[in-house]
This record gives structure tokens, sequence and C-alpha cells, in this order.
């Protein structure tokens, strides 16, 4: 059974484990639910640039989650 709050702690340690452009983009894209566009503006990039950005880092954080909350 997961205990409330447990979703919310394992996005901040797989978040907390990205580099820092990583981290920003998908805090941009999903916490802040920005567009591509606004999310290319606020952090100066292409809007391709971000789609690009994003594609990687939802995989780095896919292949970290497991080892970011032990469960491997």
């Amino acid at each position: 059974m997961i205990a409330h709050g447990e979703p919310n702690e394992r996005v901040k340690r797989i978040l907390a484990a990205l580099p820092e452009h990583f981290r920003e983009v998908l805090t941009c894209r999903f916490l802040l639910n920005l567009s591509i566009r606004d999310t290319a503006s606020r952090m100066g990039l292409t809007e391709a640039n971000v789609k690009v950005l994003q594609h990687r880092a939802l995989r780095r954080a896919a292949d970290l989650g497991p080892v970011v909350t032990g469960s491997m």
C-alpha cells in the first residue's frame, strides 16, 4: 500500500538527481504546465530544443526512477 505523499517524494528525488537543464524543462512542462513555446521562451531555447531536451529528460528520469527510489 502506498502512503499518501510518497509519489510526491519520489518525483522530488528523481528531479533532484537530474542535471539542472533536465530538471528545469520537466518542471516547466509538467509542474508549471507551460507550453513548449512558453518553456522555450523561459529557458532561452528554441521550441525544437525544448522538445529534444524534454525527451532526453524523460528518458533519464525513467532510467533513474528505480535507482533513486530503491525499487530495483
